[in-house]
């Protein structure tokens, strides 16, 4: 008799009732062949801010790709704040994993004392790489006016990722554009994979793993980019070079 937890068909019958004498149909009723039942998804409530954060990021060209229902997921666990002007919502040098959804007025991404800050609005995602990595946060976000924020932890967005790898790479080519920093991608995928593979050990009771970064591809990424940061280096050194030879040569010149 198959075990209660065997997966079932639309019939009600367990997987193993169907099949015999290479039929399709089940044994004991007459279902035709072995379906799974259609499971309705859970609808995704969403609070005021998040929705409206999730209307304005659909019409962004870096999620078009994307169903609707991935933004939802991304939004969801989101706090909508509301923040005066010249209000610090993540501070420089904090191990903050906000990264802000700006839902209207404006903010400013400030980095270093020799950076220029970075000025953003409605339908922009305000923060840096560093919100999945744990490290220090490079940049602090301070809002220009009264701002409506939806405030996004990147340590609830596991099951985003785990249904949509592609998400992560996205967000990765978003946040990069404000501090092309190498460093940061490479420990920003290293743990979004970990973590991944950490969750998915403990389903693997249950089922096979499905979805999410895997660690062996992050890894073989993070080779990659020691391969180019060294080919990089060798390139400003060769640069370097030819130009301490033309200097010299010019200088040779001139005195001739």
């Amino acid at each position: 008799m198959p075990e209660a937890s065997e997966e079932r068909c639309v019939c009600t019958h367990a997987m193993s009732a169907h099949g015999f004498r290479g039929q399709p149909g089940c044994t004991f009723c007459s279902c035709e062949q072995f379906r799974r039942p259609v499971v309705a998804k859970q609808k995704i409530e969403l609070t005021r801010l998040a929705a409206r954060a999730v209307d304005l990021l659909v019409h962004r060209p870096e999620f078009k790709k994307f169903p609707k229902e991935a933004l939802e997921l991304f939004a969801v666990d989101g706090r909508g704040r509301v923040y005066p002007a010249n209000t610090e919502v993540v501070d420089r040098g904090s191990s903050s994993h906000v990264l802000c959804v700006i839902v209207s007025g404006r903010v400013a991404l400030e980095g270093g004392p020799n950076d220029k800050p970075i000025e953003l609005g409605p339908g922009e995602i305000a923060g840096d790489l560093r919100a999945f990595s744990g490290e220090e946060r490079w940049a602090t976000v301070v809002t220009l006016e009264n701002t409506e924020l939806l405030e996004v932890n990147t340590a609830n967005l596991k099951d985003l990722f785990s249904h949509y790898p592609d998400m992560f790479e996205t967000l990765a080519q978003i946040l990069s554009q404000y501090n092309n920093n190498a460093d940061d991608i490479v420990e920003a995928t290293l743990s979004i994979a970990l973590t991944q593979f950490s969750a998915s050990v403990a389903a693997e009771e249950r089922r096979s793993r499905q979805g999410g970064l895997d660690p062996e591809k992050a890894q073989a990424i993070i080779a990659r980019w020691r391969e180019l940061k060294q080919e990089d280096s060798e390139d400003r050194a060769r640069a370097a070079a030819r130009a301490a030879i033309e200097a010299q040569t010019r200088a040779h010149s001139r005195r001739d």
